[in-house]
């Protein structure tokens, strides 16, 4: 008696690299494509995995998971640039140095956008006077009421 038939799906299934193929019950089903694929012959299951349909597939899975990974970079690229503004405001407002020096001084605004590698190209001081200001102070009357209830 041949033992061909008597492959499982789970067996072959594991033959493949992990998550190119899952098995539910007796039936193989590719990953990619969430389709059921004989896995009586492993030639079956490897045709499936060059067949153009699979391949497209598996492209479109692979450009979305890279372009999720991108986003998240992004993101907390943006984060990190955030937190960076906040703090040079705050540094502005604790040193009580004008904003505007920002707009007027380009020494100044060339050493920070060189040094503030996170922050990257610097907004301007009305930008940051709009978005960052009322954020500072927020933190700070926070910080206050927070010593105060203490």
């Amino acid at each position: 008696a041949s033992k061909l038939g008597n492959v499982s799906a789970k067996d072959h299934s594991s033959q493949y690299k992990n998550g190119t193929f899952h098995a539910s019950g007796d039936i193989t089903f590719c990953s990619t494509c969430n389709t059921a694929v004989d896995h009586k012959q492993k030639a079956t299951c490897n045709r499936h995995l060059e067949a153009s349909m699979h391949l497209e597939k598996k492209k479109k899975m692979e450009s979305a998971a890279i372009s999720s990974s991108e986003k998240q970079q992004k993101t907390a690229q943006q984060e990190i640039r955030k937190v960076g503004l906040f703090n040079l405001e705050e540094a502005f407002t604790s040193a009580n140095l004008p904003l505007n020096a920002l707009d007027n001084l380009h020494a100044l605004h060339s050493y920070l956008e060189e040094n503030l590698k996170s922050v990257g190209v610097l907004p301007t001081s009305q930008w940051l006077r709009s978005e960052y200001l009322p954020k500072v102070f927020n933190y700070h009357v926070a910080e206050v009421k927070n010593k105060l209830a203490d």
